[in-house]
């Protein structure tokens, strides 16, 4: 997960910057070190959560080419990228040397970066194409400034800085750094609906590999769990899981509305895993919020829909019933030394558009349950990359990473979701989220075609 922040010259020369109290607020997201340094005049910062092998100290200097890389998530296919590398964040400045900015595509994780050319003084801002990590930044006249999560850049310039948008790789130049130079200049994956067949069996191998590279991209002390509920998507995770016996994953419920019978033989069949109920009716709701308040990025929600007027912009992340529960999580997770989450978001998204069959689920709804059968007249619908899409994953990046818990997103895979589009509109009335309700019905694992929990 970690943190990073990046302040131009300008901004140290126009602005009172004081590195400790600036970067105090997603040191939460980095724990075991803090690297700074000045490179050419800017200030590059850097907050480790120590997870995976293949990563290096940062901010990570290539003095050979004059290049400076921050770098925030996992790269899962940076050993195929370059054998000879040592790490993740080796291989981002060798694809980058090696095939241009475009050259980012390759990179299969989820993250967020930030690329420094001082011969240039130019600037690569980049995330995976939903912005699973979060980036904001401030571009104006008088210097740039790009951090992880908001509070840093507000605290230093008293602005609201802005979200950087999924899928884009973007470029400024630090010699003339104004909002209208900070350009996209490609996106990191280019998705589009397919015409080819959708096969079942395919989906499957490529979703099983998702969950598989979320949980062994780690060193043996970085524990893993998955909040089980008795929804389908967590459901699907639960039941990969099982088909990877030496992985070690924790489970844990928070009772809420949830079927108790469900989760009850969904246990049965993953004995003997650990697991851990929370019951939050007996948790203070006022602790809760005073903590979301005090430690979390204040933001409203932007769900919206685009085939209707209804959209939740003045419901506030703190007001959530979802965040609440995240609270507890993350509460676990830290009391009990876990550093990652598997988490099921993106399914509702991408599969059911929380509808079915011409019901909404939610008022949000793009479709209205109902799937056009041409979907590249309709893509990108509005959860697709923004929406729900971007709202709920702020949500959980904000709330367990002030935990200095990383989330990992099987269901946002760059191959899985490129294969999904493939899904035809017929296909997606066989069942409310179909592929995911065959593939519990064939692991012989219980679910119910109601929306449950996580």
């Amino acid at each position: 997960m970690c943190s990073f922040l990046f302040v131009s010259r300008e901004h140290l020369r126009n602005f009172s910057v004081d590195i400790n109290r600036i970067n105090e607020s997603q040191i939460c997201r980095g724990p075991d070190y803090t690297g700074v340094c000045i490179f050419n005049g800017h200030l590059f910062a850097h907050n480790l959560l120590s997870i995976s092998s293949g990563f290096s100290p940062q901010p990570y200097i290539d003095e050979a080419h004059n290049l400076i890389l921050l770098f925030n998530g996992e790269i899962y296919n940076w050993r195929e990228l370059a054998s000879q590398a040592v790490s993740e964040s080796q291989v981002i400045i060798d694809v980058f040397l090696r095939e241009g900015i475009a050259g980012l595509k390759s990179l299969d994780g989820e993250y967020a970066l930030l690329i420094y050319d001082s011969v240039s003084d130019e600037l690569y801002t980049a995330t995976d194409s939903f912005s699973t990590k979060p980036l904001h930044y401030y571009v104006g006249d008088n210097g740039v400034s790009i951090s992880s999560l908001p509070q840093p850049i507000h605290a230093m310039t008293g602005l609201e800085p802005r979200r950087h948008q999924p899928n884009a790789i973007k470029k400024v130049s630090l010699k003339n750094p104004t909002l209208d130079n900070y350009i996209v200049l490609t996106s990191s994956v280019d998705y589009y609906p397919q015409d080819n067949l959708f096969c079942f069996e395919e989906w499957c191998r490529i979703f099983e590999s998702a969950v598989e590279k979320r949980i062994s991209h780690r060193n043996c002390d970085s524990r893993v769990f998955l909040p089980l509920s008795s929804g389908l998507d967590s459901g699907c995770i639960a039941a990969s899981i099982k088909k990877f016996p030496q992985a070690q994953v924790d489970l844990v419920t928070v009772i809420g509305s949830e079927d108790p019978e469900i989760i009850r033989k969904r246990l049965q069949q993953m004995h003997p895993r650990k697991h851990t109920i929370i019951d939050r009716e007996k948790r203070e709701d006022t602790r809760i919020i005073r903590y979301l308040h005090e430690n979390c990025p204040d933001f409203n929600f932007e769900i919206y829909s685009s085939s209707s007027n209804y959209n939740e912009f003045d419901l506030k992340m703190a007001d959530d019933n979802g965040s609440k529960s995240m609270v507890l999580l993350g509460e676990f997770a830290k009391d009990n030394n876990f550093k990652i989450c598997l988490s099921g978001h993106g399914a509702d998204e991408l599969y059911s558009d929380y509808g079915f069959d011409g019901d909404r689920y939610a008022l949000h709804s793009n479709f209205g349950g109902h799937w056009p059968k041409n979907l590249k007249s309709r893509f990108p619908w509005a959860s697709f990359y923004g929406s729900s899409m971007i709202s709920y994953l702020l949500k959980e990046e904000f709330i367990m990473g002030s935990f200095g818990v990383e989330s990992r997103y099987p269901f946002l895979d760059k191959e899985l979701v490129m294969y999904s589009l493939r899904l035809k509109w017929d296909s997606r009335k066989i069942s409310y989220k179909y592929p995911l309700q065959e593939y519990l019905s064939d692991a012989g694992f219980p679910f119910t075609d109601k929306k449950y929990g996580f």
